[in-house]
Parts: structure tokens; C-alpha cells; sequence
């Protein structure tokens, strides 16, 4: 006598019993699920508080000096500095690079890193790959609307810090939107 083996498939199909496969609308809930749990994992809140040793940022030659290694860069980088409510440093983190001489700044990008990091405020910095930390009139326009959404969602623009070349060798040339009045 010959024994045949079969697969749960086959034995399945030769009862009649169908095979069960799961339907578009179970994938699609399962990967939503999924989805809304790396989100939820991502935006979790974080109750971080900035250590003793955080730096402390009082003027924009403290956000140069903390960002001294964008001056060197052929290439233009916003950064996004998170700071608590005494100003010392919760987080630092680019958020575009651009080319030689621009980067495309979004307010969503921007504060998203804020909310992230629970910041009470944020300071704004970019790089100028020329060396010359004049404002140019889209920098001026990026720092207008940034504090128009840091009013709406509760994070303030403290400054927006253009570093430029080095002076030196050692910290560079910044020019502040706060101090000039522009912020």
C-alpha cells in the first residue's frame, strides 16, 4: 500500500474546506495599526529634563560656539535648537541641508523637533557656506513666518543665528536676528 503526503492546503481543498487568506480591508487595518503605533511611539511624551551639564544659551555667540562646526561646511544646514524654560540646550538637530546657497526650511519640520523634545522655546540657526552672516531676504522671510507659527503653537522664536566664517580659526562670525531687530 502507497502513502501519500499531503499538505494542509491540499487536504483542505480536497474536503471542500476553503482556504482562509486574509482580505485587503485585515491588511490594510493590520498596517494601520502598525502605523499608529511607530507614530504614537515617536510622539510619546517625553519628559526630559536638560542636565545640569546642558549648555546654557544666553547670546548668539553660544549657539555659534556650540554649532562652530557648520562654519566650515560648503553646504547650507538649519539647525533647531530646543531649549527648557532656563534656556539650556534639551536637543540640537538639523533639520535640512541644502545646497551651496540655500536649504528648504518647513515650519512643520521645524517644530516638529520642538514638540519632540518638549521645548519651552527653540533657537533657530543656519549656516552661510559664502562666509558672510548677512540676512538675505529669504532669511529674513523664514525667521517672519517661523516666529508667526511659533506664536500659534505655543514655542517661541527665541533667535534665528547666522554663523559665517571663522574668525581666528576659532568661533565665527554671527549675525543675530534679535539683535537686529528683526525677530
Amino acid at each position: 500500500m502507497q502513502t501519500t503526503t499531503q499538505t494542509p492546503t491540499q487536504t483542505h481543498a480536497r474536503k471542500g474546506a476553503r482556504r482562509i487568506r486574509p482580505s485587503i480591508s485585515a491588511l490594510v487595518a493590520r498596517a494601520l495599526r502598525a502605523e499608529r503605533a511607530r507614530v504614537e511611539a515617536t510622539f510619546a511624551p517625553t519628559w526630559c529634563a536638560a542636565p545640569a551639564s546642558a549648555p546654557v544659551l544666553r547670546a548668539p555667540q553660544d549657539v555659534a560656539t556650540y554649532l562652530a562646526g557648520m562654519s566650515g561646511d560648503p553646504c547650507e544646514q538649519f539647525a533647531v535648537l530646543s531649549v527648557d524654560t532656563r534656556n539650556r540646550l534639551l536637543r540640537a538637530e538639523i533639520v535640512s541641508r541644502g545646497d551651496l546657497n540655500s536649504a528648504i526650511i518647513h515650519p512643520r519640520s521645524v517644530f516638529r523637533a520642538a514638540i519632540v523634545a518638549n521645548a519651552a522655546a527653540i533657537v533657530v540657526a543656519h549656516n552661510h557656506p559664502s562666509g558672510d552672516p548677512a540676512p538675505s531676504p529669504e532669511d529674513v522671510q523664514v525667521t517672519k513666518r517661523l516666529r508667526e507659527c511659533g506664536d500659534i503653537v505655543g514655542i517661541p522664536v527665541l533667535d534665528h543665528v547666522i554663523i559665517g566664517a571663522r574668525r581666528d580659526g576659532f568661533v565665527p562670525e554671527v549675525c543675530s536676528m534679535r539683535e537686529r531687530g528683526i525677530l
